[in-house]
């Protein structure tokens, strides 16, 4: 069997510098000339008997071959993607003072709709809640979990008096709602401690009319002021959007896709 490369691959080695794509492009041709993801799918077994079994072994594999590959040993690491000048991608969350101010207006706007009297009629603590590690790891999917939060639940469900002490020792790991509220530093700083992103990143290259100075792509998807260059995926929503990206954001490649097709007579 002769390998035979993409001739359009280039590898740029600068010593310590070296980037992620290197070693994963190299792997990439392999693994399509040589079939190596599929020979280790026909060697792997199944263990796996839960119901959640969303993603075949193979491609688990894969996933994780690539990423030990590019350095990490988790591919959730997002500090050290942002590292990686290959991946060099940071959000810098409330660096624009306007966005501290909207977050705050926000949370004081939520405190008020939750404390109106319909409301409160339907609910029976209010407290801040943050995406922590102890709420992530309480998340997972474990049978441990699983029994420790039926458990709660019933105790709760049981007793105001356990609730509360449930809410503030076991759950929530902020100031009470009402501390928060009444002291402008405090809410703040507990904002800027928690704020974090919910996985669609989009937005960062509006599309829109070129006298528009907040875009940076046409219609087609054509970067205002430079020839030949596109962007075809969530850069281009015009605001964010208030549910899933995935399905939009395959529409958005599909609608340029024919774009670039019909631009070139295809």
């Amino acid at each position: 069997m002769r390998v035979d490369f993409d001739r359009r691959l280039k590898l740029e080695f600068h010593g310590s510098k070296i980037t992620s794509d290197a070693g994963l492009l190299a792997y990439r041709e392999l693994d399509h000339a040589l079939g190596l993801t599929d020979m280790a799918g026909s060697i792997l077994t199944e263990a796996r008997r839960g119901k959640n079994v969303r993603h075949m072994v193979e491609g688990l594999f894969r996933q994780s071959v690539f990423g030990r590959l590019a350095g990490y040993e988790d591919v959730n690491d997002a500090e050290r993607l942002s590292l990686d000048p290959a991946m060099r991608s940071r959000f810098n969350m409330l660096s624009d003072e306007r966005d501290m101010t909207r977050m705050v207006a926000g949370m004081r706007f939520m405190h008020a709709l939750m404390s109106s009297p319909a409301a409160r009629a339907a609910t029976h603590e209010l407290f801040p809640a943050a995406f922590s590690d102890r709420v992530r790891a309480a998340g997972a999917k474990t049978v441990n979990n699983r029994i420790k939060t039926a458990v709660a639940g019933r105790l709760m469900d049981a007793s105001p008096v356990l609730r509360r002490a449930f809410i503030r020792r076991l759950i929530s790991e902020a100031p009470p709602i009402e501390d928060l509220m009444a002291d402008d530093n405090a809410l703040e700083a507990w904002v800027r401690d928690n704020v974090g992103g919910t996985w669609h990143a989009s937005c960062t290259c509006r599309m829109g009319q070129a006298d528009d100075p907040a875009t940076v792509t046409d219609p087609a998807g054509r970067v205002h002021g430079v020839a030949g260059l596109r962007v075809c995926d969530a850069s281009v929503m015009p605001m964010v959007p208030c549910a899933n990206t995935n399905l939009p954001t395959t529409m958005i490649a599909e609608k340029i896709s024919d774009a670039i097709l019909s631009a070139a007579g295809g």
